[in-house]
């Protein structure tokens, strides 16, 4: 059985003599749970664990008062002194108690800093550990130096098991569908998860398929509380419903094997995810959507433009909260999209430094993450990012998506044709490839949706006059903007690599009117 990281770091602080550590947890029963089971496994029969809060005041391991200490109604202003008349070599853990050393809170803020900074050599010399659990805590610049912040981590496919065979209290539980539940559990607390389960047997007296959608309804809609995350259905299909940008697609699907404890222990690490960027239409979205049906993962997107925001970005603690929560979901696909709204503004004049500290917190876990969550960002201007968010080891490949070829535009009209339940055999797809030329993929699927409307209006079934006369109706980005299109279709050949085989058969020097009657050669 593998060690509980959370459990090993927060010994090593104890005992090598940490006197402050902050816990930024919403799950104070769960916490104080594992702290018993840490504190009863030190050496020299464990550690005493006293807890403060401002209903009960202190309470001993038993949920008692202390009898041998005599201890008035609760008072912030005298907790570090109590500290000191508690027994040595113990663990304090002080609920909920950030609002009494911030002066905007509590007016005798000032007078409990003062006394935490002195007693902080007395606690490191004799054992004591005083713990801030609650996530509404900022340290205070005097104890800056001080106090180690430790992330509680939600619970795991243990933990989710336990509180499902707990609230089934007996129950008969299928045990095929507990993987199932397990899944749909994860990233919620352990009692969002006990109530889910309680809610799912009252609306089904068991626990089944019916069950596990439930709770993944429910927990989207927790996901949507925070800001920052959506739980999204991964469109059934996986990359079959992608035309073209084959080298991605191969990318994908190797990367599917690269998950698990046997790719593990042939070496490999858990992909890291890739970056897509191009012109805007191309497809970059579509292909993150239908990555997570491929890999057969949960579908997460992380909305980058809330998180840069005046009211989330001003604290990092939504970030954290998020990223914590994608773990905890983990194996799961994260899609960022359009990530040049949110971090393209990043060091501007305009940055408060929420920001800064934001795009840093993502950038660090970017980097470090171990755990199986598989990134697939988009952009349309990459040029609008910190260079540093594109450095290799935060993911493992940048693909560059151009406009489609020939080739690739056939595929694509198959594919709408199929979806608006058209068989593709009775057009001819040659023809319109060829009349598609320099179109985008999101160009060529509003042709289909107007020669529908084309045909619909003239009473007629669709055929291919109607979708070559739709084509005739639709402006392309690259007859509206084509320098930006050059300049970009530039910046991917020199940066990134291909999508489909090559730039080579998408973008080439053609000869393109300006509207004025004149011709220029634009570089696309």
């Amino acid at each position: 059985m593998k060690p509980n990281p959370f459990s090993q770091d927060l010994t090593d602080y104890i005992l090598s003599g940490h006197a402050f550590l902050h816990c930024p947890t919403t799950e104070k029963t769960r916490f104080l749970s594992e702290l018993t089971t840490i504190a009863e496994s030190m050496p020299d029969d464990g550690r005493q664990i006293f807890t403060w809060s401002h209903a009960a005041g202190w309470l001993n391991g038993d949920g008692n008062a202390p009898a041998d200490v005599q201890i008035g109604q609760p008072d912030p202003q005298k907790v570090p002194q109590e500290i000191l008349e508690l027994p040595e070599a113990s663990i304090f853990v002080l609920k909920d108690f950030g609002f009494y050393v911030q002066p905007k809170g509590y007016s005798y803020a000032d007078v409990v800093v003062a006394w935490l900074c002195e007693i902080r050599d007395v606690l490191a010399s004799s054992g004591r550990t005083v713990i801030f659990l609650g996530p509404d805590f900022d340290v205070p610049a005097a104890l800056a130096n001080d106090v180690t912040t430790l992330d509680f981590p939600l619970p795991g496919d243990a933990a989710i098991e336990k509180s499902v065979r707990f609230v089934m209290d007996g129950q008969t539980l299928d045990e095929s569908i507990l993987p199932s539940i397990v899944s749909a559990c994860r990233g919620m607390t352990e009692q969002q998860v006990e109530d889910r389960i309680a809610l799912a047997l009252r609306r089904f007296k068991t626990l089944n398929t019916g069950a596990a959608k439930l709770i993944l309804h429910e927990k989207a809609d927790l996901l949507r509380r925070n800001g920052l995350l959506k739980y999204l259905e991964p469109p059934p299909g996986g990359m079959s419903l992608i035309g073209g940008c084959e080298a991605v697609k191969d990318h994908i699907r190797r990367d599917k094997t690269c998950f698990g404890e046997d790719a593990q222990a042939f070496g490999i690490d858990s992909p890291k995810g890739i970056m897509l960027v191009g012109i805007s239409g191309c497809g970059k979205t579509e292909i993150s959507l239908n990555a997570a049906a491929e890999l057969g993962m949960p579908l997460i997107q992380f909305d980058v433009g809330a998180m840069m925001s005046k009211w989330v970005g001003e604290s990092e603690r939504n970030v954290r909260e998020a990223l914590s929560q994608i773990e905890a979901m983990a194996p799961c696909v994260v899609q960022m999209d359009e990530i040049e709204k949110g971090f393209g503004s990043v060091g501007s004049d305009g940055d408060s430094g929420a920001g800064m500290r934001a795009f840093g917190t993502v950038l660090k876990w970017m980097s470090e993450r171990t755990c199986p969550a598989y990134l697939v960002m988009t952009s349309n201007d990459v040029t609008r990012l910190p260079p540093e968010f594109m450095r290799k080891g935060r993911i493992d490949e940048i693909f560059g998506i151009c406009l489609p070829t020939e080739a690739e535009r056939h595929e694509i009209c198959r594919i709408h044709l199929t979806k608006r339940n058209r068989d593709p055999e009775v057009f001819d797809l040659e023809a319109l490839a060829g009349a598609t030329n320099r179109l985008t993929g999101a160009d060529i699927e509003q042709v289909i949706i107007t020669g529908l409307k084309l045909a619909f209006h003239a009473g007629d079934e669709l055929t291919s006059e109607h979708l070559l006369q739709a084509v005739a109706e639709v402006r392309p980005l690259s007859q509206t903007d084509p320098d930006r299109v050059a300049a970009m279709t530039q910046w991917l050949e020199q940066h990134t690599k291909p999508a489909g085989a090559s730039f080579s058969g998408t973008c080439r020097s053609r000869s393109s009117s300006n509207g004025c009657g004149r011709k220029r050669q634009v570089e696309v």
